[in-house]
């Protein structure tokens, strides 16, 4: 008998691509978390939840998939670096604070509650499907598995996945340097009532946002290789490409929905009013929202290519009429 019939494949649950039983593992924890915070009235566990959540999966599509090679390994890792930080870094950040800020409205409301956990659901899921579609393939860096597994192409290691490690490694980095800057600018007193335009946000008005953009491309570039496309199926093909939702989901959300039009539009009031308005115009005029970008090249474009090549969107702009509405809101 060869001895490379004793390496085993994938375990099969309910879908070859673990997309279905990944949904549903999503959904029972983020639902369970929700009926603790929504009971106990607290919101300290709310992005907790959501990063652990992302080292479940991973782990567990890791083992299911057998996907002990290279590629599985890396991406796998990469996404315990990121998330194990972000879950620490967002705990201690919410125990410190006593409470999250953004729950306040909504905390004792709980079908209000209840639409911030249906989204963190999404978020998990969708961000994390180029990481599960890859585990679930197998160790394909490895001919001897590929060899046994006759329905599966040998992949060796090359320049996507190089690509997709650095673009994921760089978001990583970026990231941490991001909120640790950001952390200890607002511990300073001092500080109240001004923005970040030091370090790496003197760059990129939301940095950390664009660490998590690069993270999430990174992990579908590294997906690619690995779509097969000219022996695979048209459903290992398509379960390939659709993993493309998570970059796409992200900027979207990053852009238009609770990034970075949540922290700027009508909520730079908190600047405005502190007399430091015409400061925080002249930081946005050279400073992009989310790319990293020098100052000098930034401020000499015109604003269509600001908006086009770097997201910079009429509604991050803080107008006097808003300024109405935070003073009252009945208005």
């Amino acid at each position: 008998m060869n001895s490379n019939s004793t390496i085993a494949g994938p375990v099969e649950i309910l879908d070859e691509y673990y997309f279905t039983f990944s949904a549903l593992i999503t959904i029972g924890l983020q639902l369970t978390c929700y009926a603790i915070a929504a009971s106990c009235k607290f919101d300290l566990i709310t992005d907790f939840a959501g990063s652990v959540n992302f080292v479940l999966l991973a782990v567990i599509t890791l083992v299911l998939g057998n996907n002990f090679g290279t590629r599985g390994i890396a991406i796998t890792t990469f996404v315990l670096i990121t998330r194990l930080y972000l879950a620490f870094f967002l705990l201690f950040r919410v125990c410190t604070r006593k409470k999250d800020a953004r729950f306040d409205e909504v905390r004792e409301n709980c079908l209000a509650f209840l639409v911030f956990w249906i989204y963190q659901i999404f978020w998990v899921f969708l961000c994390m499907m180029p990481v599960i579609y890859t585990n679930s393939r197998g160790p394909l860096d490895n001919s001897a598995f590929a060899t046994v597994h006759s329905d599966r192409t040998y992949v060796p290691i090359g320049g996507w996945d190089y690509l997709g490690w650095a673009l994921f490694g760089i978001g990583i980095i970026i990231q941490v340097i991001a909120d640790y800057q950001k952390y200890f600018f607002r511990k300073n007193p001092e500080n109240k009532g001004t923005f970040m335009n030091q370090g790496i946000w003197k760059f990129s008005r939301h940095p950390n946002y664009f660490g998590e953009i690069l993270i999430w491309w990174g992990a579908f570039i590294c997906c690619v290789p690995i779509i097969p496309l000219i022996n695979g199926s048209s459903g290992t093909i398509a379960a390939g490409f659709v993993t493309l939702l998570s970059p796409i989901f992200t900027m979207f959300i990053l852009i238009f929905g609770t990034g970075v039009p949540q922290a700027e539009g009508k909520n730079l009031s908190r600047y405005y009013k502190a007399g430091n308005g015409d400061n925080w115009e002249k930081y946005a005029n050279q400073t992009p929202p989310i790319v990293i970008f020098p100052n000098s090249l930034y401020a000499c474009m015109p604003i269509c290519m600001k908006t086009f090549c770097c997201c910079e969107l009429s509604s991050y702009r803080y107008r006097k009429e808003q300024e109405a509405l935070t003073d009252n809101p009945s208005a």
